[in-house]
């Protein structure tokens, strides 16, 4: 399957705002998701689309004062394992570098194994934990970073 990843505009809302819904026990608002996309100075959102333009992914990015902060990456449930989060990922970090960041953080559920192994993948290292950050189940998070030191090829 060949994926498109672009950046988010308006017109990608509601399909983000769907697999947001399908990804997440509380899932960020349309409004919020609205505002980021279209009004934000500071976030970034991509898209990945299939050979049909069907929105299958999307992640999600802040940056702020040399730093970016990934805020969300959902794939539908039927198209995950198929490398479109790596893609999305791999985006994400190209996405920093050129705006100038020295760094990218995220937090992920301790319990999200496959998550964690994909940001291993691409150099993320487990930094802190933050307790009880989920507020639905009280998971705690782990506090991923990515310092950018070396050249990378995705």
């Amino acid at each position: 399957m060949k994926i498109k990843i672009t950046r988010a505009k308006a017109s990608d809302v509601d399909a983000i705002s769907e697999i947001e819904k399908a990804c997440f026990a509380v899932p960020w608002s349309y409004e919020m998701l609205h505002s980021d996309i279209v009004d934000s100075i500071v976030a970034d959102y991509f898209v990945a689309k299939d050979e049909q333009g069907r929105a299958l992914g999307f992640c999600g990015m802040y940056d702020v004062a040399e730093e970016a902060h990934i805020t969300n990456i959902g794939v539908l449930p039927q198209y995950r394992g198929r490398g479109i989060a790596g893609q999305l990922v791999a985006t994400m970090i190209k996405n920093a570098e050129a705006h100038g960041c020295q760094a990218i953080t995220l937090e992920v559920r301790v319990g999200n194994e496959p998550a964690i192994r994909l940001y291993r993948k691409y150099g993320f290292v487990t930094e802190g934990i933050r307790k009880h950050y989920y507020g639905v189940n009280g998971e705690d998070a782990f506090i991923m970073w990515l310092n950018f030191g070396s050249k990378r090829t995705f």
